[in-house]
């Protein structure tokens, strides 16, 4: 169920270039078990994977287009 829910929220908020809300797309990564750091920064169009396997450090850029296929655990 986690991973079809998490394939519609990606779909609609992180793959879309008409979704720039970049608190809302960590908030969104959090709740979805990953761990991101303050001020990370999502532009449009990055696909992430599984982010409940997924690590952001602090002040972090993830470009527009980026594709992360996170398939091993994240790293603490």
């Amino acid at each position: 169920m986690r991973r079809a829910l998490w394939y519609v929220v990606h779909e609609v908020v992180f793959a879309s270039a008409l979704f720039p809300f970049y608190r809302l797309k960590r908030w969104l990564l959090r709740l979805f078990g990953a761990h991101a750091g303050r001020e990370v920064i999502i532009k449009p169009r990055v696909r992430i994977k599984h982010p409940w396997r997924l690590s952001i450090g602090e002040h972090t850029w993830l470009g527009e287009g980026v594709w992360i296929d996170n398939l091993g655990p994240a790293q603490k």
